[in-house]
């Protein structure tokens, strides 16, 4: 679904309709569990100030199962014609991943963006768009930018203190000791400038606008010191690449918003319309959408005028989609 702008949710694998349907009971249980307002624990306790390099970090990859189950229980209800159903497993995988948005590392957010970009990538095929997701959806857009921007600086500190820690002589080897008495300087001043550049690009993207970021002068505006040790451009673009992701989708919401304002003017015709009434607006000035009715029969959405930063940074299907008159 995600690789694809086809309007058609597929049908789901007999394998993993077997499994569904096994534990339909436990996972309908779990789901209820959550829409009352229970959270998974997905991480592990740890306070930064104490971590060490060999501490370990969270994973969600748990959690990335848990909520494409549901996300598949979703469409398995839908296909049945079980919308009541299909709506509390799609409203479900939010309350899920919501807690995500207070967690400090990039890894949270980015799992949270994903997930919630896969559960627009299913909505925009359904018939309808649930207010309850479309509201959740609306109010988190800014907080969302905001505490992705705030996870880079957390990494950028953790990964300043592991560095520091591992410039330190080794308390097991001898040799270790030896060799990082040459090893130690040359490593604190890269770390000291990895941690500069990182803090001169969050400073920079604080401010910044992704409709008329210019990639191409924001590398010159990011001077990591005097020594210029090595190449940071893979951290700049490191650096943008998360930022972008969260950036990105306010358009995938836009474009979720208006394939339903063109599927909800064909119910009401009986066929594509000839025209969508403001269909044309977007969050860039610079950008909008485009509506056309093809000769084969489908309707197609384009956006035109793609911000230069979104466009270098992202594989997202974002700016595309087509729909098929037998869908709708």
């Amino acid at each position: 679904i995600r690789k694809s702008s086809d309007d058609h949710l597929p049908e789901i694998p007999d394998d993993l309709v077997n499994y569904l349907d096994q534990h339909a009971a436990d996972l309908t249980s779990f789901r209820d569990r959550f829409l009352q307002g229970e959270t998974p624990d997905v991480g592990i306790a740890y306070d930064v100030r104490n971590s060490k390099f060999i501490s370990e970090i969270p994973s969600f990859s748990s959690l990335l199962i848990m909520t494409r189950l549901f996300m598949l229980r979703a469409i398995q209800h839908h296909q049945m014609g079980q919308v009541e159903e299909m709506r509390a497993n799609l409203d479900a995988v939010l309350q899920i991943v919501e807690p995500l948005q207070d967690r400090h590392e990039v890894g949270a957010q980015f799992v949270k963006l994903r997930l919630e970009t896969e559960l627009l990538h299913i909505v925009q095929r359904l018939d309808i768009f649930p207010h309850s997701l479309q509201e959740k959806f609306q109010e988190n857009t800014r907080l969302r930018n905001e505490k992705m921007l705030q996870s880079m600086r957390f990494e950028s500190y953790y990964t300043y203190a592991m560095l520091s820690e591992i410039s330190e002589p080794s308390d097991f080897f001898e040799i270790g000791k030896i060799l990082s008495q040459f090893s130690k300087p040359y490593l604190q001043v890269i770390n000291r400038e990895l941690w500069k550049v990182a803090s001169q690009i969050q400073t920079e993207l604080q401010g910044s606008d992704v409709c008329r970021l210019n990639v191409e002068e924001f590398y010159t505006r990011i001077s990591p010191g005097r020594w210029k040790i090595l190449d940071y451009s893979d951290v700049i673009r490191y650096q943008l690449g998360f930022w972008t992701r969260s950036q990105r989708f306010q358009f995938s919401f836009e474009l979720t918003e208006k394939v339903h304002q063109v599927k909800a003017l064909t119910r009401q015709q009986g066929k594509f319309p000839e025209s969508v009434p403001g269909i044309e607006t977007s969050t860039c000035a610079g950008s909008q959408w485009r509506y056309t009715v093809n000769p084969d029969g489908t309707a197609t959405l384009d956006l035109e005028g793609i911000p230069e930063a979104l466009e270098e940074f992202s594989s997202d299907p974002s700016w595309r989609y087509t729909l098929k008159r037998s869908q709708i």
